[in-house]
């Protein structure tokens, strides 16, 4: 096939913003180093706090606003990452690099056709 008929790699299912999904397609949050690592930070806190609480004894009622406190301290700390920024209404995380809990530039970047190309089109 000349390079002219040939689809190029943004044309393959797997490609997104010049990064291979193909890895985390066949298992899903298996490569933990794929994941966005202040959603991980986050997540982590959270749950060192529930064991905080646990440890306590504390009531239910309780929890929202000490959470409340401590998230906001989450976010006012400077994240492990340059790409993230937070929306200034709701305090959300915003980063474009961010899909679905995965950081893309943590991806393994797209080395143009390879054996795993699979064209956007195919069912």
């Amino acid at each position: 096939m000349d390079d002219d008929q040939r689809p190029d790699r943004g044309e393959c299912r797997f490609h997104l913003e010049g990064r291979c999904l193909y890895e985390e397609h066949l298992n899903p949050g298996y490569h933990a180093g794929h994941r966005c690592r202040v959603l991980d930070e986050w997540e982590q806190a959270y749950d060192e706090f529930l064991g905080r609480v646990e440890a306590f004894g504390l009531d239910a009622s309780a929890l929202g606003p000490l959470w409340s406190r401590q998230f906001g301290r989450l976010v006012r700390k400077q994240p492990n990452c340059a790409g993230v920024t937070f929306e200034t209404k709701g305090g959300g995380l915003c980063c474009p690099h961010l899909l679905e809990g995965l950081c893309l530039q943590a991806l393994p970047e797209c080395k143009e056709k390879c054996r795993h190309f699979c064209c956007n089109d195919l069912p």
